[in-house]
This record gives C-alpha cells, structure tokens and sequence, in this order.
C-alpha cells in the first residue's frame, strides 16, 4: 500500500453506517460522534493531507470513545455526549478542508496509513467493561421498549464495529 493512502470507501461507509444506526435507535451520543468522524474522513479522501501527532490521537481517541459507548450499548445503557470531542473533531475537519495541498505533495504523510492499519487499530484493546461503568447508586430508568428495532441496529453497530475492527 501507498503510504499516502486516502481513507478507505469502506471506512467512511462505516462512520456512516454507524451515525445513521445510532440515530435510528435514539443514540444521539454516538451519532453526533460519528457524524463528526465521518465529516473529517470525507476531508481525508485523495489527496491524503498529513496529519500530525495530535490529529492522530484525537482520530484514535475518538475511536476509543466510540468503543466505549458501544460497549455500554450492548449493556443497554447509553453513554453521554461528548461535545467537547465533537468539537474538536468539526474544529479538525475545518483545519484539514482549509489546507490546500502543495504542488508537490507535501501533504501527503507516510505515517498515516500506518496510524490507522487495521492491524494497529486492534492492537490496543479497549477498557474492560468494568472499567468504563460505573455501578449505579440506583436503579437505571427504565428503557423504552421499541421492539426489534434496537436488536436490529444492535447487529448493524457490530457489523460495523467488525468493519472498523474497534
């Protein structure tokens, strides 16, 4: 592969997918942050700007964030908003769409491809369940019951959370 790969078709089909799959459930949550990461992977399209070290961590924090709402979801518990982590995901994608590349390629980065293999993506498991919940001091409200429609969406966020190996 071409160090200066541009995002995969099939890594933003499934920042996509999943926004959509949330917000089909009511997961505002891990729709705005979807939504957020899918915005800048359409910036990230040919030609591949390079992205520093900061940039790569708000992508793999961001990643990791989604892991841990996903987690809580097959729990049946949703997880707050990040606002803040969607700000900076919009505030990125501004900068990135902003950067015109130079004539000679000077913003393409060998690293990124490396930063964001699937193989490096599984490398850092994420937090134990146990980790990322806290027991409650009381009773969960209850969840509103709305069928097989949340069991459908539950078998879509893990097909794409297979698909963005997280």
């Amino acid at each position: 592969h071409e160090a200066w790969r541009p995002v995969s078709a099939e890594a933003l089909k499934s920042a996509h997918t999943l926004a959509g799959t949330s917000a089909t459930v009511g997961f505002t949550a891990l729709r705005d942050l979807a939504h957020a990461l899918e915005s800048v992977l359409e910036v990230l399209g040919a030609p591949a700007p390079a992205l520093d070290d900061g940039q790569r961590a708000l992508l793999d924090e961001t990643l990791d964030c989604a892991a841990r709402m996903l987690q809580r979801f097959a729990v049946s518990d949703l997880a707050p908003s990040e606002p803040g982590l969607v700000a900076r995901l919009e505030a990125l994608r501004e900068q990135l769409a902003a950067h015109e590349p130079d004539s000679d390629g000077a913003m393409f980065d060998p690293g990124f491809e490396d930063a964001f293999d699937a193989p490096a993506l599984t490398q850092a498991a994420p937090p134990p369940l146990e980790e990322v919940i806290e027991a409650p001091d009381a009773a969960p409200a209850p969840v509103p019951d709305i069928g097989g429609a949340v069991f459908a969406a539950a078998l879509v966020v893990l097909a794409v959370c297979e698909v963005l190996h997280v």
